[in-house]
């Protein structure tokens, strides 16, 4: 878990890479992340609730 910058709950993250190795000694790799928490909203009616943020980011590179 992490301190998050911007709320006062934690922020569950989940990481996965993968790697291949290709022709002529060169790797390729993609990165793939997800992340959420959880804040406490209000309805017009004052009534609380649980708002979940999900956000996912994708990303790929290579190298010799």
């Amino acid at each position: 878990m992490q301190d998050p910058a911007l709320h006062y709950d934690e922020v569950t993250k989940y990481y996965t890479v993968t790697m291949k190795k290709g022709r002529r000694g060169r790797f390729t790799s993609k990165l793939h992340v997800n992340f959420s928490f959880q804040t406490v909203g209000y309805s017009a009616f004052g009534d609380p609730f649980l708002k979940s943020w999900v956000c996912r980011g994708d990303d790929s590179f290579s190298a010799r």
